[in-house]
């Protein structure tokens, strides 16, 4: 009976009508929201459209950068053949010639890495953009520039393992002949 005070203080109980009845169903199904909750679930659809199209870009970018790197390892792997053959046959084994390739891949992956964290941070930190009518704010933070240096590094492993298995198996003899 508490819970109804205000509405018989206000005269609305004391005769209700359609309108009163109406009006008294409206605010009983009325859902408050905070703000914040009420715009996340309204940018959520174009939240979910830019996810998709920055991870499908991404995925391609990645990509292209991994057969990059596996061009320029090929490469590096068959300039220096004759190198690798001489630690061949001095007595080292393919295992650390396939480690020698992948840190180096690894290491060639690190300054573009680090060079894509710091330019996206200087571009895009701060800024504010409005497609469609939503405004959204750009923070690169550091947790996320992380996460590019390690997903870049990743990408020279992956990019470095089949020039590397390549150069753990040449035959000593058709390496030390090659020119």
């Amino acid at each position: 009976m508490l819970r109804f005070l205000p509405l018989v203080w206000s005269g609305l109980w004391r005769r209700p009508g359609r309108t009163t009845l109406a009006l008294i169903q409206i605010l009983l199904a009325f859902e408050l929201k905070h703000e914040s909750e009420a715009v996340l679930e309204d940018t959520r659809p174009i939240t979910r459209l830019l996810n998709f199209v920055s991870y499908f870009v991404s995925a391609v970018m990645a990509a292209g950068a991994t057969v990059g790197a596996v061009n320029a390892l090929y490469a590096l792997v068959d300039q220096r053949r004759r190198e690798m053959a001489t630690l061949r046959a001095i007595g080292f084994a393919g295992g650390p010639i396939v480690v020698a390739v992948l840190v180096e891949s690894m290491l060639m992956a690190l300054p573009g890495a680090v060079l894509g964290a710091l330019l996206a941070w200087g571009l895009f930190n701060g800024q504010h953009i409005s497609p469609a009518g939503f405004s959204l704010n750009l923070a690169v933070t550091p947790e996320l520039a992380v996460v590019g240096v390690i997903w870049a590094l990743i990408m020279g492993l992956l990019g470095g393992l089949m020039p590397a298995l390549r150069a753990a198996r040449v035959p000593v003899t058709e390496a030390l002949r090659a020119a």
